[in-house]
């Protein structure tokens, strides 16, 4: 009995032992294998964070784990927060605990209650062409009480009516001023004569503004599953950013973090890193955020809803302010668009209006691409490149037909994404189309879906890049992740750009705006992404020299994109713009 008893003993301490050392074993391994993928992303390992999804460190510039939040909100990094300050203010006043969130839907800010009001009353036949109409919008929450704090996203146009009661093509997008306290200012100038409708539209209350973030905060999009195909036919989910399953069986990381890209995919069965041989995407619509389908996102309550005071209706006389104007007006170059402002002082953030259904640009002397001969004229002897999403390859389309290219396109139909080569020998034109990197919702090879960067880098201009023309577009594959994702990316290729320009001075590049369009199940949840990624856009790219900017969030904001994907005479309107750079003789 007593040899049973020092047996048994014997045994438990030989276990405890074996199990510490186990215990040590697999902590070590687990530390060694997040030094490795931590040094893989260039992360700062000083700062400790539970391991569940990537994060952008904004101190030491690098992406480390987010940290999960039990008791405090989460809005995901701040990064971005400097572009849009209206609405940092308001997110740092919840983290603050000044400001309560989430709160219900009877206390956000309710359409029906809320008020804009024309500053003085100024009705009949006061105002004439070149006045400025002023208003104020009072925010108010379903209980008819004012809201102290701002974030509200408003969607406010001035429409011209024709004698049918109808829109006749004249409208501008004013500009909402947020003065954090539930009141806002908008300033329009008044530059067309006739008949004109203030319409305001809530879009989003601030509370459903913070909602759309925190659901948007992480590094997979909500309904939206990339798949990478390995050389060995594996496929495994990728995107920028995944969970770690398994500490000892680290992520396939094809990241590039000293140009700002990442992007992850989970290992394949053999546990072999090889390259991908093609990339597919699968929505899945009821994991999703949808708007219109919550309490704080139902249309004509708190979603795009016109509040009280919208729809009125007022008279301006004719003078000969805007003739004036626009007889002096200044040629487009590079700096034209950069700013928001228009080029007359004294008539605000309002970059253009449509004049009979014709943008007209309040920085420069647009052209109209009516004009085939001069469209032609202008494009001899060019070189274009357009980089982008699929509303910047209807740009390419568009060209293609206005200007009869003869393509150079054997790729896949089924890749929209794909390279597209277009060549009319009698201009000596060559217009290019390529998509940019991952995040991109289309199927195809990796090299359907070249970075930015390596586009850039690929180019190489002759005489200084003269004749040489860029367009720049992404935003809409981006909404539905960290912001920290889409501002690396900018920035990586804005230093492209710069170092591009150093060496090809004369090398004209332009960043398109983004577009407001109606939401989709996945890519576009909501309008509000576009406004906040468009500011962002703008921002980065602001104080970068002799690049240019196409306003077309302006445009579409004025007479609203019915469709993802705007038709063939909206995307000419946006051509035009970028021909005014083009066209200077």
């Amino acid at each position: 009995m007593y040899k049973r008893v020092k047996t048994w003993r014997k045994f438990c301490v030989f276990s405890f032992i074996g199990a510490g050392f186990i215990t040590v074993l697999l902590y070590w391994s687990y530390n060694h294998a997040q030094t490795v993928y931590s040094k893989s992303l260039q992360i700062d390992l000083s700062t400790k964070r539970p391991n569940t999804y990537l994060q952008y460190n904004t101190s030491s510039k690098s992406f480390l784990p987010t940290p999960k939040k039990e008791e405090n909100v989460y809005f995901g990094t701040r990064y971005w927060r400097p572009y849009y300050p209206e609405v940092a203010s308001y997110l740092s006043a919840i983290e603050n605990g000044r400001v309560q969130w989430p709160i219900h839907v009877s206390q956000t800010t309710s359409a029906k209650f809320s008020l804009v009001r024309v500053q003085p009353a100024n009705f009949g036949n006061k105002y004439k062409v070149g006045d400025l109409l002023e208003a104020i919008v009072r925010a108010k929450n379903g209980y008819d009480q004012p809201k102290t704090h701002g974030g509200d996203h408003f969607h406010v146009r001035l429409i011209g009516v024709g004698e049918n009661g109808r829109p006749n093509g004249n409208a501008l997008a004013p500009d909402v001023q947020d003065f954090g306290n539930g009141s806002y200012s908008i300033i329009a100038p008044l530059l067309w004569a006739g008949e004109t409708q203030l319409i305001i539209e809530l879009v989003h209350s601030s509370e459903a503004v913070a909602t759309l973030i925190s659901k948007t905060s992480g590094f997979v999009g909500r309904g939206v599953v990339f798949y990478g195909t390995y050389v060995n036919g594996d496929k495994q989910e990728c995107n920028v950013g995944l969970k770690i399953r398994d500490p000892l069986n680290p992520l396939c990381n094809f990241s590039r973090p000293d140009k700002g890209i990442t992007w992850f995919c989970y290992r394949p069965h053999d546990k072999k890193c090889t390259k991908l041989k093609w990339i597919a995407i699968r929505n899945v619509e009821e994991q999703s955020l949808v708007v219109g389908k919550q309490p704080l996102f139902t249309k004509n309550i708190n979603w795009k809803a016109e509040i009280n005071g919208s729809g009125v209706t007022f008279k301006v006389c004719t003078s000969e302010f805007a003739t004036r104007m626009f007889d002096k007006w200044p040629p487009c170059n590079r700096s034209s668009g950069v700013s928001e402002y228009a080029n007359v002082p004294g008539l605000g953030k309002n970059p253009g209006l449509y004049q009979d259904g014709r943008w007209r640009s309040l920085q420069c002397n647009n052209v109209d691409t009516e004009n085939l001969k001069r469209a032609e004229k202008c494009f001899k002897n060019k070189v274009i490149y357009l980089i982008g999403d699929s509303t910047l390859r209807q740009w390419y389309l568009v060209l293609s037909q206005m200007l009869k290219l003869k393509e150079n396109d054997n790729g896949d139909e089924t890749v929209w994404q794909r390279p597209r080569h277009g060549r009319r020998e009698s201009l000596n034109l060559t217009v290019h189309y390529f998509g940019h990197g991952s995040p991109l919702h289309g199927l195809g090879p990796p090299s359907s879906r070249p970075y930015v960067v390596d586009t850039l880098s690929d180019i190489k201009p002759t005489n200084n890049g003269k004749n040489l023309y860029i367009v720049i577009n992404l935003a809409l594959h981006f909404y539905l992740v960290d912001t920290v994702v889409y501002i690396k990316r900018l920035e990586s290729i804005r230093d492209s750009i710069k170092g591009l320009l150093e060496v090809s001075p004369d090398t004209i590049v332009i960043i398109r705006g983004c577009l407001r369009h109606k939401i989709s199940k996945i890519a576009v949840p909501s309008e509000w992404f576009s406004f906040r990624l468009c500011k962002i856009l703008r921002g980065t790219f602001r104080q970068l020299p002799n690049v240019g900017f196409v306003d077309t969030w302006s445009m579409t904001s004025a007479h609203p994109v019915m469709d993802t994907h705007p038709d063939d005479r909206t995307v000419a309107q946006h051509i035009a713009l970028f021909m005014s750079y083009v066209c200077q003789g």
